[in-house]
């Protein structure tokens, strides 16, 4: 399947320096469409590790390269997200789209009537280290030859055998969402991986063109800010306004944020002695009434596992925990002993919803 237009040059939903309209005016707005969606399923996220993160999805224009230098000290990070519904039949379309759908918040929400099967979500992030440019003149383009990125896209094709697959969707729900945590997988050892060089490529000697660059134009020759079908732009075109920033939402729960949300992790701190309680103070003459110290906070709750069911514009959110009960039976027990008190030994574990939080049309 593709997600995204390799043609489009423009965005119609309005200003595209502007922020997204809150979630759940889209549909009174008329911006439900698939067409619609399609152009919020793009991000460009200036990327500045000392500041909050912006949100997923929170631009949909490629900023400018003075924005990008005065703004995005880590790079800029394009993000794509695919298309999580699908007709239930066809595996396949003549533009490789119509058989699949947004939902009608594009990362969440309600799949069409036409698009009944919810499908794992997939999003595409690409970092590109925009920074390394800082100062030099000139302006980013995609190959393509879009310099607005309204034209980026992606293209998945799948090669599992659909058995495993599917037993990897059903088993792998580790809310941590690291491959190393998913049994069925063998994954290779990074250091290993990380090992391999990669062969002396053969294009050089195939074919008399420049594939290492710099190069003086686009590879097929194509325009600068045109496309196959819309033609070459014009020679000085000056680029849109640039959507200012804007920290992303953060999640009540760092440990699983809802989609597009805003998180990032920070190092532990590294253990360090508590600090010691003052001394004492010296008796005194008279009685002194001594208040006791607060009890310690209690530590947070850990949670087995993050569940989310959407339905609509309403994200219910389920947290597991797990209890450990532990049943002793000690031997020599007399035989007289009531049956509650025989309990098997061994450990029983129990596992149930702790927490039920309820989020309405914010993402």
């Amino acid at each position: 399947m593709i997600s995204g237009d390799n043609e489009r040059r423009t965005y119609t939903l309005g200003d595209a320096s502007q922020p997204d309209p809150p979630k759940s005016q889209w549909a009174s707005m008329g911006q439900t469409t698939q067409q619609a969606l399609a152009q919020r399923a793009l991000g460009f996220n200036c990327l500045n590790y000392a500041k909050d993160p912006e949100a997923t999805l929170y631009r949909h224009r490629l900023p400018d390269k003075a924005y990008l230098d005065q703004n995005c000290a880590n790079g800029l990070r394009f993000e794509l997200m695919f298309p999580s519904c699908w007709n239930g039949k066809d595996l396949d379309s003549p533009n490789h789209k119509d058989h699949v759908a947004f939902p009608d918040l594009v990362m969440t929400g309600t799949c069409p009537e036409s698009h009944p099967v919810r499908l794992p979500s997939m999003l595409y992030e690409v970092i590109w280290n925009t920074a390394a440019f800082k100062g030099r003149n000139g302006r980013f383009t995609v190959s393509n030859g879009d310099t607005t990125g309204f034209g980026y896209h992606g293209d998945f094709i799948t090669g599992w055998e659909t058995n495993f697959l599917q037993s990897a969707i059903n088993t792998c729900t580790n809310p941590s969402g690291r491959i190393q945590d998913c049994p069925l997988f063998n994954v290779v050892d990074e250091g290993k991986a990380t090992s391999c060089q990669m062969r002396k490529s053969p294009l050089q000697a195939l074919f008399a063109e420049n594939v290492l660059g710099p190069m003086a134009k686009l590879p097929g020759n194509i325009e600068v800010g045109g496309s196959a079908s819309h033609g070459p732009a014009p020679a000085k075109s000056s680029p849109g306004p640039n959507l200012t920033y804007r920290p992303g939402e953060k999640p009540s729960d760092p440990a699983a944020p809802l989609p597009g949300q805003a998180f990032k992790e920070k190092a532990k701190s590294g253990s360090s002695a508590p600090t010691p309680p003052p001394p004492p103070p010296p008796p005194a003459s008279t009685s002194t009434v001594v208040t006791p110290a607060p009890p310690p906070p209690a530590d947070p709750p850990t949670f087995y596992s993050t569940q989310y069911i959407t339905s609509g514009t309403v994200v219910k959110k389920i947290l597991w925990v797990e209890s450990v009960v532990t049943v002793t039976d000690f031997g020599g027990r007399p035989a007289e002993a009531t049956p509650a008190a025989a309990a098997p030994a061994g450990h029983k574990h129990r596992r149930h919803a702790a927490r039920h939080a309820h989020v309405h049309g914010k993402f």
